[in-house]
């Protein structure tokens, strides 16, 4: 998959990616949004590299000059009995966030994805992260609510997320939105 965009591009991951794996989930902060702990190392980053390859629901997002940003990731939503359910993750290098970056790139993966076996998209977002939260209803998701002591931490510590969604036609609507600005 390659989707081209004004600033961005998105592309599939290669296992020598690995070392931009590590930059971006060294940082605490950045892997601790996905529920993580951040990675101590390269070997590290080589395992979860080989993994994200292998299941091809990975995707990585770079400037226009190829400097690696951030990714994203789209895979069957198996908490939802509907097998035509996705859910969708994304994440971020801290010096490229909130400068326009992960919401043209989500724009651009959503308007390039083939909607027909896709019913539903959801998205589960820590109740702190506040920036994802107003992303995801910038987008047009929906939130459907709160799910307390939901997601498991590498803490053994339970923390609260938002789960939102956004059904096939509300995305349709929200690419013709999004194609006319």
């Amino acid at each position: 998959m390659l989707i081209l965009g004004k600033r961005i591009n998105i592309l599939e991951y290669e296992y020598e990616d690995y070392h931009d794996m590590y930059d971006l989930l060294s940082d605490e902060k950045t892997a601790y949004f996905i529920g993580s702990k951040k990675i101590p190392d390269l070997d590290t980053a080589k395992l979860l590299m080989a993994r994200k390859v292998i299941s091809n629901e990975f995707y990585k997002i770079v400037l226009k000059d190829n400097t690696y940003i951030g990714d994203i990731n789209f895979f069957k939503d198996s908490s939802r009995k509907n097998n035509n359910a996705y859910q969708i993750g994304f994440c971020l290098k801290k010096e490229f966030r909130r400068q326009g970056f992960m919401e043209e790139a989500l724009k651009l993966f959503l308007s390039n994805i083939d909607l027909k076996n896709v019913d539903i998209i959801s998205a589960d977002v820590m109740v702190e992260n506040e920036a994802s939260y107003n992303l995801l209803k910038k987008l047009g998701f929906n939130l459907d609510g709160l799910r307390r002591h939901y997601k498991l931490m590498y803490d053994n510590k339970y923390k609260d997320i938002y789960e939102f969604s956004l059904l096939n036609d509300e995305l349709r609507k929200e690419i013709k939105l999004w194609q006319k600005n």
